[in-house]
């Protein structure tokens, strides 16, 4: 079990030495240009296990660009460094730490160094061309780096490779299990410490759902069985086909009976719909159907409502449809929703974080969202950790404040001097008119 996880990037778009501990639910504010989306595509990224095999900048939905796109340029500094931490409830595995560090190649990042701690044994790695070398320090007259993710770091920051071994890279290798396999063949005193080395497995977020700001667009039919994934939600009207169909064969359990009934809870405090039904063209599984949104003044297909409509169904089914204990990260969950709409997706977070135990993301500029789910939280015997994470920028850095929520949904009284300061002005300015 994953006792907390802790997030590090340094020269990455804008951010300099910045640790990131992230609670059950996270709210990422702050105004534009202040790194909110950087840090939600890193998180993605690197909780997918693609990266670890391709350590690529871009993925289903993201794109970070070149080295010049990502690299924050410092006088001091000609490279940009990601990775985390984990404590684990482990007897044998109780810390472990990845880090990676990119220089330029060809306009590309590539990865030059590379660290690996578990418990008091750090395997340390420098990437070139052709070769790597590498060398494995026991931290025992270190202790405390095995304890300490921001000692760990500085005690690596002028890392010596003089007395490290060298390995020849296999043609066309680059991910980190390859490298390991050849460290075991060349040295395999330690294959045991590292056998079993995947580094998703080590993190909190493995596996986050993405839904970006921009969805689908609502059509008048449906067409085939799309099944996979996208960040737009053009999946959404074909999980509700399937959910509505379990329903319909009276096969339904109670985890999907939840699904529904908070899909329909939700419609009702939001005033979106009061109900949702599918009609499907013939019996046959793959036939053509419609999404039809039911009001107490009719029913009406759904591209003849109201856009938000259709732009929340992404957000609803990725909220409720990941299993517990994953995450789901939500950019502007707000966008098309009035007021009323907004502060019922924030109960509905709420609901499915401590009813259905499902991790949360959220980047919004929406008040309403936040104070609900506070709201919904002082009313509440649940335990939650629950944070908001605001972002700015001074001086042309990138900085970000973790601030928990309290039990009673207050903020903590040690806010940074940025936060709410435009509410308040512009409540004073207000109170003149």
């Amino acid at each position: 079990m994953i006792l907390k996880t802790i997030f590090y990037v340094d020269n990455y778009r804008g951010f300099s030495k910045q640790f990131i501990e992230l609670g059950a639910v996270n709210f990422f504010v702050g105004e534009n240009s202040s790194g909110k989306t950087s840090i939600v595509s890193l998180l993605t990224l690197i909780s997918n296990p693609k990266f670890w095999y391709t350590f690529e900048f871009d993925d289903e939905g993201i794109d970070l660009g070149a080295y010049e796109d990502i690299f924050s340029y410092k006088h001091d500094s000609n490279h940009f460094t990601i990775g985390f931490y984990s404590k684990l409830n482990s007897k044998k595995k109780t810390d472990y730490m990845h880090l990676l560090k990119f220089k330029n190649r060809d306009g590309m990042p590539a990865v030059c160094e590379e660290y690996i701690l578990e418990n008091d044994t750090l395997l340390s790695i420098r990437h070139n061309t052709k070769t790597a070398v590498y060398k494995v320090t026991k931290m025992t007259s270190c202790e405390e780096c095995a304890t300490s993710f921001s000692t760990c770091i500085e005690f690596i920051t002028n890392m010596n490779f003089v007395d490290g071994k060298r390995i020849s890279k296999k043609e066309g290798s680059n991910d980190i299990l390859t490298y390991l396999s050849l460290i075991h063949q060349k040295d395999p005193e330690i294959k045991e410490q590292f056998s079993n080395f995947i580094p998703i497995s080590y993190m909190e977020t493995r596996g986050i759902s993405l839904v970006a700001p921009i969805r689908a667009k609502p059509k008048n039919i449906y067409t085939g069985n799309k099944i996979s994934y996208d960040v737009e939600g053009e999946y959404a009207p074909y999980i509700i086909k399937g959910l509505f169909k379990i329903k319909a064969q009276k096969k339904i359990d109670k985890e999907t009976q939840e699904q529904i009934n908070y899909l329909f809870e939700f419609g009702k405090e939001s005033g979106l719909f009061d109900n949702i039904s599918v009609e499907q063209f013939s019996k046959k599984s793959n036939s053509p159907f419609e999404i039809d949104i039911l009001k107490s003044n009719g029913k009406y297909k759904i591209n003849n409502v109201g856009y938000g409509v259709s732009q929340v169904l992404p957000v609803l089914t990725s909220t409720l449809g990941v299993a517990p204990g994953n995450w789901v990260s939500i950019q502007q969950p707000e966008v098309h929703l009035h007021p009323r709409a907004q502060a019922a997706f924030g109960e509905l977070v709420f609901i499915a974080a401590t009813g259905l135990k499902r991790k949360f993301i959220i980047e919004t500029h929406s008040d309403y969202v936040i104070d609900r789910f506070r709201y919904k939280l002082k009313n509440s015997d649940e335990k939650l950790d629950a944070r908001v994470m605001f972002f700015e920028n001074v001086e042309g850095i990138n900085k970000i404040v973790s601030m928990n929520i309290q039990k009673n949904g207050s903020y903590p009284t040690n806010q940074p001097d940025g936060f709410r300061k435009f509410f308040i002005d512009e409540t004073m300015n207000l109170l003149g008119i």
